[in-house]
């Protein structure tokens, strides 16, 4: 079985590769587990969706409203490290 640092790794690998042309800002480790059922390191990643909203002030400053953030499950082989798939995480 892999470790989960390696695991993390590669997740991270697939999905630099995966999204390679994205402008992707602020990516973080957001969650990891392994599923035994499956035999699967889940591992979560978050970044800033590309929409921000503005709002203007009557002194024309502008507001930035909180950026939503998007978030990518990718799903690891536990003991080859092989990519599985990735999903969209719903967070409640």
């Amino acid at each position: 079985m892999i470790e989960v640092t390696q695991a993390v790794k590669l997740a991270r690998q697939f999905f630099s590769e995966i999204y390679q042309d994205e402008d992707i800002q602020n990516l973080m480790l957001e969650e990891v587990v392994i599923d035994d059922d499956s035999n699967e390191w889940q591992i979560t990643f978050g970044y800033d969706a590309n929409t921000t909203k503005e709002a203007s002030t009557i002194f024309s400053e502008k507001i930035i409203d909180k950026i939503p953030r998007v978030y990518k499950r990718i799903h690891i082989n536990a003991d080859e490290g092989d990519f599985k798939d990735m999903f969209n995480r719903e967070v409640e």
